[in-house]
């Protein structure tokens, strides 16, 4: 077998990907760090090195005069792990592993990245958790948040309602960011009533870069599952590009906004519910007052974590899109669609003649796809079409909150159930009115 270019190369200097080196270039330059393995996009006469700070550089091989291994500077404390006496006044927090980048570190043997999960794991990366709660963990799972179906919704809600008949004080998810939302919303519904604090948390950059967002969001997730005097489900992550404070958002009402940005997520249609500050306070916005919340150990949970595989459909209209397309979609054997609509609530009247065709066998829903405000069919000669022909409109519920929850409809009551409960709403998924937009709401009262 042929060896690739970067194999002759690092054997020409006796080291191996995963080894911690001293290069010199151009003359008498160094830089240390770990040799990482080659990816498909790098060059072939690239090396790869993760510098001391965290991030990655190529060199062009041919700048290399010499390659030296060292010792890694963490070989004297990796493996080493603490035992800790944690004082029995501490809230016990359970943190339930789903996947994402929240909990990785840097494996300094491959240059990637593992995760770490175990107390011990988390008493060496983020020491302060100590301080905030007496920590149990669980690996439920460990997948890329895109990966995650309705049946890992059942299995996390599961977990968490374990968890809860445990007597712990609150529950800590951690969860890839991408479709955060959904499993968020999932909850909400298999877990009404919940009367502990269930934190689901998430990094916008990996643990292994100076920027990370992790601990940050970590431990502010922690203190608020252990602290927060309401009950439900909850989303925390950075309110601003600082990390003085951390917004916990609503549940079912939470939406990623940023593809990258470490305040990507918002409260849609309200502020946040609170902010966590400096990790050490936790002050309510009057959203509190405004909504009704179950006090923490004032209530009993719903459980009712069912949902369905199939059966859902979420479209978004776009203008010219082809009426068959949409026939398609309604033949497919689905029992409910949900359809973001242009603006109040709109499609064109090609796809309100196919929905009527089959209005009967199923259910359709509509929402808008705008970020902010609340669908009304009653306003355009379009609306009042669709209100016609049995289109439900969803108030200012989340697309994405609708289709978790006919799926949950379906797979906990059944297909009869839609009508009633789509439109009713469920842990906050459609507000009584719309308030202020964005973080203009929050910024002036902090």
């Amino acid at each position: 077998m042929t060896r690739s270019i970067y194999e002759v190369f690092l054997e020409r200097f006796g080291v191996k990907v995963g080894d911690y080196v001293e290069i010199v270039y151009d003359g008498g330059k160094r830089l240390r760090g770990v040799l990482m393995p080659k990816t498909i996009f790098s060059g072939e006469d690239i090396l790869i090195l993760k510098l001391d700070n965290g991030y990655n550089i190529g060199m062009r091989m041919d700048r290399i005069a010499d390659v030296r291994r060292l010792e890694p500077p963490w070989s004297r404390i990796e493996g080493v792990r603490k035992t800790v006496e944690r004082p029995a006044s501490l809230p016990r927090v359970r943190i339930i592993a789903v996947g994402g980048t929240i909990l990785s570190r840097v494996d300094y043997r491959t240059g990637g990245v593992r995760s770490a999960v175990t107390p011990e794991d988390l008493f060496d990366i983020i020491p302060e958790v100590l301080d905030i709660a007496d920590i149990e963990t669980v690996v439920l799972m460990n997948k890329y948040s895109e990966h995650l179906t309705p049946g890992d919704w059942a299995k996390i809600a599961e977990a968490v309602y374990r968890a809860y008949r445990d007597g712990v004080d609150g529950v800590v998810v951690l969860h890839g960011t991408d479709t955060l939302g959904y499993t968020s919303a999932a909850l909400s519904y298999a877990l009404r009533g919940i009367d502990i604090p269930v934190i689901f948390v998430g990094s916008q950059r990996s643990s292994d870069r100076p920027s990370s967002d992790a601990a940050v969001n970590l431990l502010s997730a922690l203190y608020a599952a252990g602290n927060m005097d309401v009950g439900g489900v909850f989303v925390a992550m950075h309110h601003t590009t600082s990390d003085d404070l951390v917004a916990i958002h609503l549940g079912t009402r939470v939406r990623k906004n940023h593809t990258s940005a470490r305040y990507a997520f918002e409260t849609i249609g309200a502020p946040p519910l609170a902010l966590v500050k400096n990790l050490k306070e936790i002050r309510y916005t009057w959203l509190r007052d405004e909504l009704s919340f179950v006090k923490r150990g004032g209530g009993s949970v719903e459980y009712r974590p069912g949902f369905a595989e199939r059966g859902v459909f979420l479209l978004k209209f776009f203008p010219g899109m082809d009426p068959s397309v949409v026939r398609l979609v309604m033949a497919s054997g689905i029992d409910a669609l949900v359809i973001e609509g242009s603006g109040l609530g709109h499609v064109s009247q090609g796809i309100i003649e196919v929905l009527e065709e089959f209005i009967e066998e199923v259910r359709v829903f509509m929402a808008s796809q705008c970020i902010w405000g609340r669908t009304n069919l009653r306003v355009y000669d379009t609306g009042r079409d669709l209100l016609r022909i049995g289109v439900v409109p969803l108030e200012d519920m989340l697309s994405e909150t609708a289709y978790v929850k006919a799926s949950w409809i379906l797979g906990s009551f059944g297909k009869d159930y839609l009508d009633t409960l789509m439109p009713t709403p469920i842990s906050h998924d459609m507000l009584p009115r719309s308030f202020p937009a964005r973080r203009r709401c929050v910024d002036d009262w902090i």
